[in-house]
């Protein structure tokens, strides 16, 4: 049950809506839906009994009845728990999400055992909680990985065969056995780094766009113009060869949170980076986070590209022209970097659309994974790198500093 007060304003006309939650994982209702503020909403939410463990998010929308406008917005999370997981883990679950950002997998599962599990757990009961917190099925050969790192570091011991429990109660004491560098790929993860803004750090960060750069605050524009007009996807792509700094036969591959990879027709290679303005601006159009080159409607893509090319050529003459506009962001800070090169696997499947696993370096450990298919055969899997910059030769990186003068 969860209760949500509409305040204001007073003597007008309010809907209380609920999205992004299928029909198929729960029933909502809400009493009542519709009233004049103030008012109380009372929401009941039945799990169906078919729905699959894992965690869901959804939102509550306040409307004024009378102009549709949106007054209030919620987001929430509904979490299905195992059979077998105690409800205490929803208790704990943002503690443990924080955990998993900041500190990684083996913080994530020592908290699971000190506070969830404090008389031990199974390898399943751990796997099982593990996979609610990052929101994905993992392999046992990663929960594997996992224990026995932290067993090789006497941060866990089994206790009884097969069965671990926390050997480590202290918490500075687990920060000083593991390595923090070794952190990768957690959503909202605070990457600090002196070129780029404070403003653009923490959780809650949210970029203030009528500070941007008037250069850049046109671009945007353009894109809001572009989307208003034709589509969301044709905006995306004319970011894409602009600000995100694609070349036109390359394709943005994913995007997560505020992390972006894009790959390259031209040198067979992919990168990425990290841009909290990239991701608020995505958000703001109303796309979706995960990967974007699934062509499952290819007419679709081909005329939002199409569309996207017009007003490059219109507003940038050029392809090349448009791409140095990224390297305006790098220049104010607007991107971020790390040092890590990760190892791709791509899975195209018959129907057009993709699958994605990310490995380490080696391309041996699984660090995370988006729709991937269990009910049909890829027809091809692409291996490539991922490397956290554009160029291999920085002479070449150089030249995109220089811009036409007034061209922009």
């Amino acid at each position: 049950m969860v209760q949500r007060i509409a305040e204001r304003p007073v003597g007008h006309r309010l809907r209380v809506d609920v999205e992004g939650l299928p029909n198929t994982v729960a029933s909502i209702a809400i009493n009542p839906r519709e009233a004049v503020a103030p008012f109380t909403s009372s929401i009941d939410i039945r799990v169906s009994p078919g729905a699959a463990p894992g965690t869901y998010a959804f939102k509550l929308r306040i409307h004024d009845t009378a102009t549709n406008a949106l007054l209030g917005l919620e987001s929430l999370a509904l979490i299905v728990l195992r059979r077998g997981l105690p409800k205490t883990l929803a208790k704990h679950y943002q503690k443990l999400k924080t955990m998993y950002r900041t500190y990684g997998a083996q913080a994530a599962v020592w908290y699971i055992l000190t506070h969830v599990f404090k008389d031990g757990a199974t390898f399943t009961q751990i796997k099982n909680a593990y996979e609610i917190i990052v929101g994905e099925t993992v392999s046992n050969g990663t929960i594997g990985n996992i224990l026995g790192r932290m067993r090789r570091k006497r941060i866990i011991i089994e206790k009884h065969p097969g069965v671990y429990t926390s050997n480590v109660k202290d918490f500075n004491v687990l920060l000083s056995r593991i390595d923090s560098s070794r952190v990768r790929i957690q959503a909202n993860r605070v990457r600090k780094s002196k070129r780029v803004p404070q403003k653009m750090h923490g959780e809650n960060a949210r970029v203030d766009f009528s500070r941007l750069p008037k250069t850049v605050r046109r671009v945007w524009e353009k894109a809001q113009e572009i989307a208003r007009e034709h589509s969301t996807l044709a905006a995306l792509y004319f970011l894409i060869y602009t600000l995100l700094g694609v070349r036109q036969t390359g394709h943005l591959l994913y995007w997560f949170n505020a992390w972006f990879i894009y790959c390259e027709q031209k040198t067979g290679f992919c990168h990425h980076f990290y841009s909290e303005l990239l991701n608020e601006m995505l958000r703001k159009l109303g796309l979706r986070q995960g990967i974007q080159h699934n062509y499952f409607n290819k007419q679709e893509h081909m005329e939002a590209q199409r569309i996207a090319q017009e007003f490059i050529k219109r507003y940038y003459v050029s392809h090349p022209n448009a791409r140095r506009l990224h390297y305006i962001l790098k220049e104010l800070g607007y991107i971020e970097y790390d040092n890590e090169v990760y190892t791709l696997k791509i899975f195209h499947y018959p129907d057009n659309t993709i699958g994605l696993e990310i490995y380490d370096d080696k391309g041996e450990e699984l660090l995370h994974s988006d729709s991937i298919r269990r009910d049909l055969t890829p027809s091809r899997v692409e291996i490539k790198p991922a490397f956290p910059f554009e160029h291999v030769d920085e002479q070449n990186e150089n030249t995109y500093f220089i811009r036409p003068a007034g061209l922009y």
